[in-house]
């Protein structure tokens, strides 16, 4: 018997296994690596708007706090990692004015695409610094 072909009488039909043309094998694998690219593309878009949900999110706790701290303390805080490192007293207890999840090696603060959020001092506004997301 030589490898790929397989002969067997079933039900009185002789079954042989062919081996696959290289155009049946071209064909697979196109078929396999366009499953794989669609699965990654779609992957990457989802995470893209997952990651702009949390930004949305993450800009209003931001000015949140940035409200709460001038509220409190009658002036903006000179930087966003003041607001975070700061406590503000409720009764008996302290409460941060924000916890904040995302940092960089520096200790910056960063959206959740990795960049850091652009705080303007005089007006309090703090917005991404992320391509496409500047205005919200």
């Amino acid at each position: 018997m030589e490898y790929g072909h397989c002969h067997e009488k079933l039900g009185g039909e002789d079954m042989t296994l062919k081996k696959r043309s290289t155009f049946e094998s071209v064909l697979i694998t196109v078929i396999v690596v366009l499953t794989l690219a669609l699965g990654i593309a779609l992957f990457a878009g989802r995470t893209k708007v997952q990651n702009g949900r949390l930004l949305i999110q993450e800009l209003s706790s931001l000015r949140s706090g940035v409200s709460l701290y001038r509220a409190v303390n009658g002036r903006m805080p000179e930087t966003l990692i003041e607001l975070v490192n700061s406590a503000y007293k409720m009764g008996e207890s302290e409460r941060p004015y924000l916890e904040f999840k995302y940092k960089d090696e520096q200790g910056a603060i960063t959206d959740p695409f990795g960049n850091p959020f652009h705080y303007d001092f005089k007006s309090g506004w703090v917005s991404s610094t992320t391509n496409g997301y500047e205005s919200w």
